[in-house]
């Protein structure tokens, strides 16, 4: 049994409430707050990665394995601050880098994982159907049930949802974060897809104009996020409104 800090496990243990309706206009409070900061840091956020990406290889992994999870801390950082009433700088949104290797070992566990279940759908599609058949129209031997092969990395998708927060507020190693987070979510795990349903395409929805409005829908939606972590998980030592709901009951 993995040894998780107590706060955590009493989440598991107890069990906890999800306040859909709440994080969302949470999100949106936080980043309203210092939206000219989350706007000229999201700029900052779009304008590394897409900079490393043009970099071969080296550039590209180091975008995806290193840059991206560490800014991405940066914006839950942040939204800490942002909502417990404290001023925030822009050297704020770079901290996540402090929690660098750990991120990092989650991200290579996590891509291990998911290359190894993809395997099997890769093989199936690659040496299972006849190509010639497909352009004649002809789909009686398409093998359909192997898309039931991504259930596994849909609910791994969601259930690890909660692991960089578990890393960068709680101290936790990065495979005792991902079972935890999974451990949690699991308990709700439609809500959550739902939920990440609902954020992704709230982040998205700023790409309607030019892009520019995801300046400000793209921190939002991590806001959203957090504050979901928070009501249900919640800081070091601090007491949920979640888990007191519970405790009355």
């Amino acid at each position: 049994m993995a040894n998780f800090p107590p706060q955590v496990q009493r989440v598991i243990d107890q069990g906890y409430e999800f306040n859909f309706g709440d994080y969302l206009s949470k999100g949106f409070n936080i980043v309203g707050k210092q939206a000219v900061l989350y706007m000229a840091f999201t700029f900052v956020f779009f304008l590394i990665l897409m900079v490393s990406g043009l970099i071969p290889i080296l550039g590209q992994l180091a975008g995806g394995l290193v840059l991206a999870p560490c800014l991405m801390a940066g914006f839950h950082l942040a939204n800490r601050k942002v909502d417990d009433g404290q001023s925030i700088a822009f050297g704020d949104f770079f901290k996540g880098f402090e929690h660098w290797s750990q991120l990092l070992v989650s991200v290579l566990i996590m891509g291990g994982i998911f290359l190894l279940l993809m395997l099997p759908i890769a093989l199936i599609f690659g040496f299972g159907i006849d190509p010639d058949a497909i352009a004649a129209g002809d789909i009686s031997g398409f093998p359909w049930w192997a898309f039931l092969l991504l259930l596994p990395l849909i609910y791994l998708g969601v259930a690890w949802g909660y692991s960089s927060f578990l890393i960068i507020f709680h101290g936790m190693s990065a495979w005792p974060a991902m079972e935890a987070s999974r451990q949690i979510i699991s308990q709700k795990w439609f809500f959550f897809l739902l939920f990440g349903i609902v954020v992704g395409i709230i982040g998205s929805i700023g790409a309607i104009a030019l892009g520019i409005g995801m300046l400000f829908t793209l921190p939002a939606a991590y806001a959203m996020q957090f504050t979901s972590f928070r009501d249900v998980v919640g800081m070091p030592d601090e007491v949920t409104v979640s888990t007191l709901d519970h405790l009355v009951d």
